[in-house]
């Protein structure tokens, strides 16, 4: 399935998210600079899974007023998922995508 971009609503955040592609889910997590460049890559990845590359504010912690942690971050992320009605995922982080996909995976290892 070619990308698509949707806004969703996590809370009172709005998130931006492109998903593409088929098969099992794969989370792309963001680093501080934001999402640039995942549509060069999607379409390869999209032949095995499909890509859920959320972007939301990083900087500083500023997408939610109760975000001051990655821990919060994660929190977030788990909510994400369940708006989007993903229970079990492939996780791929960059830069700070990779520790929030991190404390993601010890918060909610199924």
């Amino acid at each position: 399935m070619p990308p698509r971009e949707e806004v969703i609503t996590v809370g009172a955040t709005k998130v931006q998210v492109v998903i593409g592609g088929q098969g099992d889910p794969l989370v792309v997590l963001h680093g501080a600079g934001g999402n640039r460049g995942w549509r060069r890559w999607m379409a390869t990845v999209g032949e095995r899974y499909t890509v859920y590359a959320p972007t939301i504010r990083l900087r500083p912690f500023d997408a939610a007023d109760w975000m001051e942690s990655i821990d919060d971050l994660a929190r977030f992320y788990l909510w994400f998922l369940d708006v989007m009605g993903l229970s079990k995922v492939h996780l791929l982080g960059h830069s700070i995508g990779g520790w929030i996909a991190a404390e993601l995976a010890t918060m909610r290892p199924g």
